[in-house]
């Protein structure tokens, strides 16, 4: 944590949720060159930039913001002493301006450069408002937001090819659709005493869980069995999930039509094994 805060305090910026009123005045706020929303990946470098434009307000005096969100904190930055931690909620009133001082034309300037970003999601924010007061004022307030998600997924692939003529008795599928209809019975009792509509999908729940179910040994992979009413043995189940999908999927439009989009997300160069790669993509071919 304290690398993090090292980090936010190089340089955590901006500003407030409102809207702007002076359109002229235009601020920005970059990652690696880019605006709104920024995946990287974890342990990648990023670029932190900010730009203003003031328009037809340049020589006015203002206040200058950089606040940030990150890790359930807010932050905000002042040139000299740094960053402030305000806690895990917005409190406008506890904001302070990381400059006051008339309004000019700034080229793109980085404002921080860190060579290896740890996972997380960071949200900066750059801004100014045209009444020089050290409190943010809505009516004059106008920003730029960048978000950088660190840790963004990517595909994990296979040369494998899934099975469309799986070798499932009646009998084993029979079982799983029991098994399902019985967690799905058993998950709405437990859920039915709430008030409120209830709405749940308990075919893509048990399709989802079945998944890491495959990895799951020992005392884990005995409570998900209990749970999620999991009869057949690992390697029939996972082919009898195979098979009911490629069931569903077959119905011609007029009757019905359903698609299944299940994926299960592992972490970034973590290693899968090979037998749960080959229970994944060629028995169940999801999406990873």
């Amino acid at each position: 944590m304290k690398k993090v805060m090292c980090i936010l305090s190089i340089s955590f910026l901006a500003l407030v949720l409102c809207a702007g009123a002076y359109a002229a005045v235009e601020p920005l706020i970059t990652a690696n060159g880019m605006t709104g929303t920024v995946n990287i990946a974890a342990g990648s470098a990023v670029t932190v930039s900010v730009r203003l434009s003031p328009g037809d307000k340049a020589g006015t005096d203002a206040d200058w913001w950089l606040v940030g969100y990150a890790f359930g904190r807010w932050y905000y930055y002042q040139l000299g002493s740094g960053l402030t931690d305000i806690g895990d909620s917005l409190d406008i009133g506890k904001l302070r301006p990381v400059y006051q001082g008339k309004l000019m034309s700034l080229p793109s300037l980085a404002i921080l450069q860190i060579p290896q970003v740890p996972a997380g999601t960071y949200s900066l924010y750059f801004g100014t408002d045209t009444d020089m007061n050290g409190k943010v004022d809505a009516d004059s307030l106008v920003f730029s937001e960048v978000k950088v998600i660190s840790g963004a997924s990517k595909a994990l692939s296979s040369d494998l090819t899934r099975s469309m003529s799986p070798d499932v008795s009646q009998d084993d599928l029979n079982e799983l659709i029991t098994g399902n209809n019985t967690f799905a019975l058993d998950f709405y009792q437990a859920i039915s005493g709430k008030d409120g509509n209830i709405f749940f999908s308990p075919y893509s729940i048990s399709m989802a869980l079945a998944m890491t179910y495959a990895g799951a040994k020992n005392e884990t992979e005995q409570q998900m069995k209990n749970t999620l009413n999991f009869t057949l043995p690992q390697d029939q189940l996972h082919s009898a999930f195979n098979a009911l999908n490629i069931r569903l999927g077959s119905y011609a439009e007029d009757t019905f039509k359903l698609n299944v989009a299940n994926s299960i997300w592992g972490q970034n160069d973590y290693l899968f094994l090979r037998q749960l790669s080959w229970i994944l993509f060629q028995v169940i071919m999801v999406v990873c």
